[in-house]
């Protein structure tokens, strides 16, 4: 298809774009690979790729807005090539539809704003019982720490059987024929060992569902071969194991009360798990580490050697990797930025440049295993399988945001409902005895959320495909837009980085990203 006006000239371009971004005001983002140049339109979640001169004039555009975006330009390139270019722009405008983005005024999520009481009440898929406030490890960067002001500290709560059944029973309430989950959390869900196996024996009896799926978090070292063998003997139970990495690494922050390491007793406690789930093993248990300071790319590449070397730990045991919560360290902030939060924030972030290079290498057939291998597929999978339209539509999806109390509830030992067990200072929204208090529920998660969050979501270029959840939206139990805005400026940089780093392997090897398309996000 060829441009509709083949004669206008350079003046005549000029007007068109600068009318256009006046009257759409546009979302965007431009970036580039070490070989090309980007265009990200929020509008259509379309990449257009750009030449170097297109490039730099929807650069010049996007950031001026007014009819002397290019003069510039054309002593550099000659009017020629700027003719050339703009051609190329407004054809893109018109035919894929680009700067053409509607802002929204509301979130688009049926679930979330008009159909929220039927499926809280009939489509609950998870319970999370947090069975005991003890620990028998002070792990250094713990979000429940004295250091971390914004949780709980360690206490000697436990959960009653009184509490977990009525948790157990409210799960068969609310949830319906399709698969769902009871999973046990703490402190150290293990030093309930008592009350796990009597809550998995009533909930087997109670729910008579065959897609019952239970869980745990444990720390490994209480794990001895009657547990091991136990948990194996659950057919339907998965189990995350913590553990950080070689003895030094890990016994740097994963202490017990006394101050001792706990490395010995973690890595015998997961031998003990291997060995019982035997063939198993792959699918049920995965490994969660933390990733602490001090940072470095020598640390990471002891890390991946010390799991590699392990020829008892099947290689394709899933391994998730995080850093610190902010301030739950004092050497630590979020995502090992070294530097405060600001609108020009640089950013050294170890693990992901370092993630970026073994990707690379395993994407040209080099046989790279490397622990951090499911951080790069998380990144990667929200991009490959977003929504793209045709042309630009006013429906911008609630965030990155569940339907809260649908998705999972995180009881407390002392049976109140909380959203999630990664939130920090959410509200309480009921209890296990009264059940829900649905208007709280939906006026702190639903309608506070969504109304101090648009009018910046509004004008962000990431909003169709944001990632932010209520994870870092609240304190002291009530909704917090500053700390969310901080973290949107992160979510903004890892989506940034995750475009690029994309981009860059479908340039190399787009066959080597087809994996992406069977990736299941949760």
């Amino acid at each position: 298809m060829l441009d509709k006006n083949p004669n206008m000239d350079i003046n005549s371009y000029k007007e068109y774009l600068v009318n256009l971004i006046r009257t759409k005001k546009p979302l965007a983002k431009l970036f580039r690979t070490e070989s090309n140049g980007y265009i990200y339109d929020t509008g259509t979640s379309k990449v257009l790729q750009c030449d170097n001169v297109e490039y730099l004039i929807l650069e010049s555009l996007l950031d001026n807005e007014n009819k002397d975006f290019i003069d510039g330009l054309t002593k550099t390139y000659g009017e020629l090539r700027i003719l050339q270019a703009l051609k190329g722009i407004k054809y893109a405008v018109e035919n894929e539809h680009i700067l053409k983005s509607i802002r929204p005024k509301q979130f688009f999520s049926p679930a979330h704003f008009g159909n929220l009481e039927p499926k809280v009440n009939t489509e609950l898929e998870q319970i999370i019982l947090e069975v005991t406030e003890r620990c028998n490890l002070r792990c250094g960067y713990c979000i429940y720490g004295t250091q971390f002001e914004q949780r709980r500290n360690h206490s000697n709560v436990d959960m009653s059987e009184e509490i977990a059944r009525a948790a157990i029973q409210y799960l068969k309430d609310h949830s319906s024929s399709g698969q769902i989950a009871l999973t046990f959390y703490g402190g150290e869900p293990l030093l309930r060992f008592d009350l796990i196996k009597y809550c998995i024996d009533y909930a087997i009896k109670t729910i008579s569902n065959p897609e019952l799926y239970f869980s745990l978090t444990t720390n490994l070292t209480l794990v001895n071969k009657e547990i091991a063998e136990y948990l194996a003997s659950i057919e339907n139970l998965s189990l995350v194991c913590s553990i950080d990495g070689p003895k030094d690494i890990h016994d740097s922050y994963r202490k017990d009360i006394k101050g001792n390491g706990s490395f010995n007793r973690a890595i015998q406690g997961l031998k003990y798990l291997i060995e019982a789930f035997g063939n198993s093993a792959s699918g049920r248990l995965s490994i969660s580490m933390v990733f602490a300071p001090p940072y470095s790319n020598e640390k990471l590449e002891r890390i991946n050697g010390f799991f590699n070397q392990l020829d008892w730990l099947p290689v394709s045991i899933g391994k998730i990797v995080t850093y610190p919560e902010t301030n739950s360290v004092l050497e630590a902030t979020v995502d090992a930025r070294k530097t405060p939060f600001d609108d020009n924030l640089e950013i050294e972030h170890t693990m992901s440049v370092w993630s970026k290079q073994q990707f690379s290498s395993h994407l040209e057939n080099k046989q790279v295993n490397f622990f951090t291998k499911k951080n790069v597929d998380d990144s990667l999978v929200w991009l490959h399988q977003r929504e793209i339209f045709s042309k630009p539509i006013e429906e911008y999806r609630f965030n990155g945001c569940c339907i809260p109390a649908k998705r999972k509830i995180y009881v407390t030992a002392k049976g109140d409902f909380q959203l999630c067990e990664r939130i920090d200072g959410a509200p309480s929204f009921g209890n296990v005895f009264t059940g829900i208090d649905l208007q709280r529920l939906k006026s702190a998660f639903v309608d506070d959320y969504s109304a101090a969050s648009i009018k910046y979501c509004s004008d962000c270029w990431a909003i169709r495909i944001c990632t932010m959840c209520y994870s870092n939206c609240f304190s002291n139990g009530e909704w917090d837009m500053n700390n969310k805005n901080l973290h949107c400026i992160l979510a903004r940089d890892s989506l940034e980085n995750g475009l690029i780093s994309y981009h860059e392997y479908m340039e190399k090897n787009p066959d080597g990203l087809r994996y992406l398309n069977d990736i299941e996000i949760s």
